[in-house]
Parts: structure tokens; C-alpha cells; sequence
């Protein structure tokens, strides 16, 4: 059967210094509201919105919040990335 609606999943990173308001911009975006001061992030968070598009299209955003210490926390996942086990298909 033909489906004529499009589905379209991105991943979006928000990076930046320690303080500067990334978890507020995405509460913003996501929940339509302002938060006067919030925790800081530990590690990350994120959220999933889903914007249906004039032209049919279903877009699915995945929104990551990036704690502000990025440098640390994108090394360390990289580097357990390289170290972990694999399994190949087929053995």
C-alpha cells in the first residue's frame, strides 16, 4: 500500500559553555514555558518533538542537552566507544 506521508528523524545537539542557557532554550521550545533557574545538566537529557509539515511530512526531532562540560563528557563516550566489544554478525 502506498503511503504518501514522508518521515523525516533528526538528532540535534545543543552545545555550549557551562550557564549559558541551553536547557532553558530547549524547555522553551519544547514546553512552551521559561523556567527562572534550573539545575545544572549532568550528563545529557533530551526530548522528542514531532512537527508535521505543510508539504505531509512527519518530522521527528530528537533534542540532546549536552551538559556544558562537553570536552569531558564527548571524550569519554568516544573513547568507551573504541574499547567496547563488538559483535559481528554471523560468528
Amino acid at each position: 500500500m502506498y503511503n504518501d506521508t514522508e518521515s523525516i528523524f533528526l538528532k540535534i545537539i545543543i552545545v555550549g559553555d557551562p550557564g549559558v542557557g541551553k536547557t532553558s532554550i530547549l524547555t522553551q521550545y519544547c514546553y512552551k514555558r521559561f523556567e527562572e533557574s534550573t539545575r545544572p545538566t549532568i550528563g545529557c537529557d533530551f526530548n522528542t518533538i514531532i512537527h508535521h509539515s505543510k508539504s505531509n511530512k512527519i518530522i521527528k526531532a530528537q533534542l540532546w542537552d549536552i551538559a556544558g562540560i562537553t570536552k569531558h563528557f564527548l571524550l569519554g563516550y568516544l573513547s568507551n566507544l573504541e574499547n567496547r566489544p563488538r559483535k559481528i554478525p554471523g560468528s
